[in-house]
């Protein structure tokens, strides 16, 4: 009895249009809010050189061959990327970073959407995605 009830009420609810409108608008605001996002700045070219930065922030850093494009955070100083190797997602990216390197295979790197530089040092943008090619 309760549930039927409850679809006497949903089934009300759908019949009033501007409810049915309202609905729309949910989804459509939903799925626009699902596109993937667009990256900051990017760089492809093979990784060229590699450090450990150690200490609390576990800082990761990789210089790529080739020019950054697109939007370079103004406290990016050094044409780098920094991963924060503190946690597993960090240690997963070192990984595939590590492996392109010594195998010098070319890799695709792109910022967080919103550009940014890791806390502390503040001076190298942070990777949002990287990709092996």
């Amino acid at each position: 009895m309760y549930v039927s009830s409850i679809n006497k009420s949903f089934f009300n609810f759908l019949r009033n249009s501007s409810n049915i409108r309202y609905i729309a608008r949910l989804a459509t605001a939903a799925i626009a809010c699902s596109v993937a996002p667009a990256y900051a700045s990017n760089q492809a070219g093979t990784v060229t050189q590699v450090a450990f930065v150690g200490g609390t922030n576990g800082r990761f850093l990789f210089w790529v061959s080739g020019s950054k494009t697109a939007t370079v955070p103004s406290c990016d100083c050094c044409a780098r990327w920094e991963v924060f190797a503190g946690d597993a997602y960090g240690q997963a990216l070192v990984s595939v970073i590590m492996t392109a390197y010594a195998a010098g295979k070319q890799v695709t790197v792109n910022g967080l959407p919103t550009p940014t530089c890791l806390v502390g040092a503040n001076d190298t943008e942070l990777v949002g995605y990287i990709q092996s090619n």
